[in-house]
């Protein structure tokens, strides 16, 4: 992430579920607090609504972004990086990099 990046997180799911009211809420929200990039990841019934009846596609309408995302990343701008391989349960091996340095965290989560 960029050296001078803030979190903020905004709750939009209760006991009962993720309303729409409080998904398109938050993304008032998120563009009048001027957030650069939205990452939402919120649990699906199953199946995708239509564009023109799902709350975040509606929500997006007042961002820079449209739908169908893809991936959207953000540029980081620390100069480090550590060595971070990713094993596949068929033994495969990718080698990557990451920004945490800190003990391997182990064989279970």
């Amino acid at each position: 992430m960029a050296t001078r990046a803030r979190i903020t997180a905004y709750k939009i799911c209760w006991k009962l579920g993720c309303f729409d009211s409080d998904i398109l809420a938050a993304m008032d929200q998120v563009i009048a607090d001027g957030v650069h990039i939205i990452s939402l990841s919120v649990g699906a019934t199953g199946y995708a609504p239509s564009y023109y009846h799902d709350s975040i596609t509606i929500g997006a309408f007042g961002t820079v972004n449209i739908v169908p995302w893809i991936i959207t990343v953000g540029a980081s701008t620390i100069d480090r990086e550590f060595p971070a391989d990713v094993v596949l349960g068929d033994g495969r091996v990718f080698n990557g990099v990451s920004l945490y340095s800190g003990d391997p965290l182990g064989d279970s989560g």
